[in-house]
């Protein structure tokens, strides 16, 4: 077995796959030691890692942390607590993981391997920027491009300038992002990394067709780099991007087509299918052909239902598993606290036989002052028992809360599937009343469309948002209160990184110039000059996030 361990920590670097599959012939049940328990955790975390295995459980590298904090050599300490980074990361743990990097870090010093160094202030910077926490992210991923240009690292350099152009493009200095989206694939294409070259190359084209409103410019960049890069076939991840240019340039027949081949060959989940069916609806509803963008609405709309009870399931079991979980950790506290009455009781009774013993040898006037101690003593249990029982019972005030909060939850997810399933009946109504009537037909599903445009997308916008970017809606009322009704929504979508083309078709615009003129009303009473709409949303997002959480220190 420990040769097993040995052989695998010397050709991890090299053959990670080779490492794995040697760690998982090992019987975990006969590991002789902590120590080897510790070295095989940190080995087996750090090949599913590299190996790009996404981790799903942090208990296997929490046991090496916690073996050498305490017995490891710094070496040791660094691998451990940079593993334990990776592992939460994966986890969605934000700030476990920045905790555990950050300690990494303070350790790095002491290396001499810049790959490591770069990889530790990589994954800083990449959850720094996760959080839109500019400055760090700028500071630590600097680091990182030092320490993998030392390396003489290509990838790891690349998309550590990856990374860069994502935080300049977050600033809103579109040029230069699309500088180091250059740098980087240069770079990616040197070291024959063609999935990492089409990566960036879709970044410049998606830059200069959203940020920078040219599309001509992302059409000839984008073709152009093909050519320069020798990529004969438009990759697969490209075509929505492409439909989106052809859209854009007035060509809405190249854009159904390239969406349609999307849809039927390329499209690698459900996610991607039901926004590609979106998108198609939107070109066939500019064209005036509105059965099949209706027909398309409506396969959006069943792929979207099907992810959402999917993650909606998925929430309830992780919620229930809490809960039960939650349930067994109160029985054992429960526990506890039963054996510790009882064996104060015990103590307390051993206590009062041996006084009693020693009593008779005393005189009498002895015997009162330690019966008053001894009630003494009671007294004081009692009002300890009586406190404890309070305890519990405010715990089960809360628990019962708890239960009341998921119910409510429960009863509002089936009011939004009701209300989705009332919305599909309409719109069959609609079809079998006016089916021989085009122009009528077309004038109802306009204004249906409208309408579920506002109770069906916007029915609990302001509360999701406001939910998940700490207060925004609350926010954008007080200190604007000019903004009406559809001002905050087009800022709630903002928010959700909805752009231009889906804004406009869920407003229901007949004039897709529309949206623009409502953009700039909003700038105008939120007295936006120099930057734009998104930067300002996305600036006011990490400040709300700031004092929530000075709010809750």
């Amino acid at each position: 077995m420990l040769d097993k361990i040995t052989i695998a920590e010397n050709i991890i670097k090299e053959n990670p796959d080779s490492a794995l599959v040697l760690l998982n012939t090992i019987n975990t049940e006969h590991l002789a030691s902590p120590p080897i328990e510790a070295k095989y955790n940190l080995l087996r975390t750090m090949a599913e890692d590299k190996c790009y295995v996404v981790h799903i459980d942090a208990k296997r590298i929490n046991k090496s942390v916690d073996y050498y904090k305490k017995h490891g050599s710094i070496s040791e300490k660094l691998k451990s607590l940079f593993y334990q980074g990776r592992v939460y990361k994966d986890m969605d743990s934000t700030e476990i993981a920045l905790t555990s990097l950050l300690k990494a870090y303070s350790l790095s010093d002491i290396t001499n391997d810049y790959i490591d160094k770069g990889l530790i202030c990589f994954h800083i910077a990449d959850l720094y920027a996760e959080n839109f926490e500019l400055k760090y992210a700028n500071k630590y991923i600097k680091e990182a491009v030092h320490y993998f240009t030392v390396a003489n690292d290509p990838v790891n350099l690349g998309l550590a300038l990856n990374l860069t152009a994502r935080l300049k493009m977050y600033e809103g200095e579109y040029l230069q992002a699309i500088s180091f989206y250059s740098d980087a694939i240069n770079i990616f294409a040197a070291a024959k990394r063609d999935d990492l070259v089409i990566t960036n190359i879709a970044a410049i084209a998606s830059l200069y067709l959203q940020n920078l409103d040219d599309p001509n410019k992302a059409y000839s960049t984008m073709f152009d780099m093909y050519k320069t890069y020798e990529i004969r076939d438009i990759p697969p991840p490209h075509y929505p991007l492409l439909s989106h240019i052809y859209s854009y340039l007035g060509d809405k027949q190249k854009a159904i087509s390239m969406i349609s081949d999307y849809i039927e060959k390329n499209a690698p989940d459900d996610e991607s299918r039901a926004t590609a069916y979106f998108m198609k609806s939107g070109y066939e509803h500019e064209l005036g052909e509105y059965a099949e963008a209706y027909n398309n609405l409506l396969k959006y709309i069943d792929l979207t239902d099907s992810i959402n009870l999917n993650e909606t399931n998925l929430l309830l079991a992780e919620v229930e598993k809490k809960y039960e979980q939650k349930e067994l950790e109160n029985t054992l506290l429960n526990l506890k606290k039963q054996n510790k009455y009882r064996m104060m009781i015990i103590c307390l009774v051993l206590t009062i036989i041996a006084l009693s013993s020693i009593v008779i040898f005393y005189q009498a006037k002895r015997r009162i002052i330690k019966s008053r101690k001894e009630k003494i003593e009671l007294e004081t249990i009692i009002e300890r028992l009586s406190e404890d029982n309070k305890e519990i019972a405010e715990l089960k005030n809360k628990l019962d809360v708890l239960l009341n909060e998921n119910n409510e939850n429960e009863i509002r997810l089936k009011k939004v599937m009701c209300d989705k399933i009332l919305y599909i009946q309409k719109i069959a109504d609609i079809t079998s009343i006016y089916d021989n009537n085009a122009e009528l037909f077309l004038e109802k599903i306009k204004a249906t469309i409208i309408n579920a445009g506002r109770d069906t997308y916007f029915g609990e916008l302001h509360e999701v948002v406001n939910d998940r970017f700490y207060g925004i809606v609350n926010y954008l009322k007080d200190k604007h209160p000019t903004l009406n009704e559809d001002e905050i929504n087009l800022c709630c979508l903002i928010c959700f990184g909805f752009d231009n083309n889906q804004i406009s078709i869920l407003f229901g615009h007949k004039n897709y110039n529309s949206i623009f003129t409502k953009r700039h009303k909003v700038r105008k009473k939120l007295g936006i000059n120099t930057i734009s709409l998104e930067n300002y949303i996305r600036e006011l997002i990490v400040n709300l996030k700031k004092n929530s959480t000075r709010g809750r220190g």
